[in-house]
């Protein structure tokens, strides 16, 4: 059976596969951190994916490959250390913030909402 795929190219796409499995699509967004370089995962989307944080990086933006329409509800997990890290979401873009630094630390992120 054919893929179920709702949206638009402003928003996610959702895509349904024959097995039920849930996936979205947009161009990859581009990360940049307040010390040294962020790499974004190649798999990542506007609503949810992964980057390594730059070395004694504090704070990384995720500037999303589309605007939202509205700003979206968004959150940033650290999956290399205990860390908290505020999310900071616009139409256009995500900071993750913490208070120490993500030293190349593997933060994953997502997004949704602003129908």
């Amino acid at each position: 059976a054919s893929p179920l795929i709702l949206g638009t190219n402003q928003l996610p796409r959702l895509q349904i596969s024959g097995t039920g499995v849930i996936t979205s699509s947009t161009p990859i967004p581009s990360v940049a951190c307040n010390a040294g370089t962020g790499v974004i995962a190649a798999e990542s989307t506007n609503a949810h994916g992964e980057f390594t944080a730059g070395a004694a990086a504090a704070n990384c933006t995720v500037t999303f490959s589309t605007a939202w329409p509205k700003k979206p509800k968004c959150w940033c997990n650290d999956e290399t250390e205990i860390l908290v890290i505020r999310a900071t979401p616009t139409t256009t873009t995500l900071v993750c913030a913490a208070a120490i630094t993500m030293d190349a630390d593997v933060i994953q992120y997502g997004c949704s909402g602003a129908p």
